[in-house]
């Protein structure tokens, strides 16, 4: 198969025409499954992790013949180039791991021809890769991505944005090399990926990382970033970044009552469904007893905007607040949310046991 494979390379790679079919120029993934150059090179990623798989006690990283091939892939040029770089592009950890020295001898000339717009399209929206490959290559490539995000779907600009979590979170980066990328965020596109960011910082709050995951982020750079945010460093800090805020603070744990004192002096209009989401909380009883008071400040202020419609969802948030924290500290939130006509008058809490 690796001499049939190599022939039709030799014989058939230069005649190769590219499909001038607009729908895949913002698909390359799918281009390089569905054309016989792509197919090649699958067959030969396939073939190095087989045999990874049978000699895994004797590794001794890529063959000649492998070697030979993937290097052809990143030199010879044509039509065929797009999609079998993609094909190395996907597998760039594996090839990584099982031959570090042979991939970091090609690497710099593949992200330099394939270019920045084209590598980041490929990888999205989940780019397998590790620490080493984001500090050689990866790590100015994602700087430079910038300037095409406008270029990307609304799914892959997302997946970039969480990307740059987890690297600035992940990646090992000195401070100056996180504070530049973090800067990228704020200024690119006059700072329309800003609440887009804030935003995938929420996902990962919410859905990937545990109370010491997210004592660490804080500690080792969210803090200073929302601080510099509140302090309007690099741009002004919107509206729509503050609401993607507000939608963290009752994610932070321990440290929700630092958050609130960034936003209790510019809290943010909102309503609709981000108004639905800091309603709809399931994670009150991760709020430690000492972040009462500013948790309670935070719903007061998102109660006392102007205009808010009545949720039922309201109730039940309250009655959760006061099995948290007591009547006595929620007692004045409720009066409010009556005042404020988003609870019914008659409605009252209910005490465990019966007691009043």
């Amino acid at each position: 198969m690796s001499d049939i494979a190599l022939q039709i390379w030799e014989r058939y790679s230069l005649t190769f025409s590219a499909s001038k079919d607009q729908q895949w120029l913002n698909d390359p993934v799918t281009y390089s499954l569905n054309c016989w150059p792509g197919k090649l090179a699958y067959f030969w990623m396939g073939r190095i992790r087989w045999r990874y798989r049978q000699e895994a006690d004797s590794w001794n990283g890529l063959d000649d013949l492998e070697k030979k091939m993937v290097r052809r892939f990143v030199d010879d040029e044509g039509d065929f180039s797009p999609p079998v770089w993609t094909a190395l592009l996907t597998n760039i950890n594996m090839l990584h791991s099982l031959d570090r020295g042979n991939t970091e001898s090609w690497l710099p000339d593949l992200m330099k021809k394939a270019g920045t717009k084209f590598i980041w399209n490929v990888m999205l929206p989940n780019p397998i890769l590790n620490i080493r490959l984001i500090d050689i290559a990866f790590y100015e490539s994602c700087l430079d991505e910038f300037k095409y995000l406008s270029h990307l779907d609304d799914y892959k600009k997302q997946s970039f944005l969480l990307q740059v979590f987890w690297i600035v979170t992940y990646a090992g980066l000195e401070d100056k090399r996180r504070a530049k990328l973090l800067s990228k965020v704020v200024t690119a596109g006059n700072g329309i990926y800003a609440p887009l960011f804030m935003d995938r910082i929420v996902w990962a709050f919410k859905f990937r990382l545990d109370s010491k995951g997210k004592n660490m982020v804080w500690d080792l750079w969210l803090h200073r970033f929302i601080e510099d945010r509140h302090a309007g460093k690099g741009r002004n800090w919107s509206e729509k970044e503050r609401i993607a805020f507000a939608e963290l603070i009752p994610l932070l744990d321990e440290h929700l009552k630092e958050g609130m004192k960034y936003l209790s002096d510019n809290f943010p209009r909102i309503m609709g469904r981000d108004f639905i989401n800091l309603i709809m909380l399931k994670n009150i009883d991760d709020i430690p007893q000492e972040c009462a008071e500013a948790f309670i400040e935070f719903y007061t202020c998102l109660f006392m905007q102007p205009d808010i419609p009545y949720v039922w969802r309201v109730e039940e948030l309250l009655q959760n607040l006061i099995d948290k924290f007591g009547i006595g500290k929620v007692s004045p939130l409720v009066s409010l949310a009556r005042q404020k006509r988003i609870i019914s008058d008659t409605w009252s809490p209910s005490f465990e046991g019966g007691a009043a």
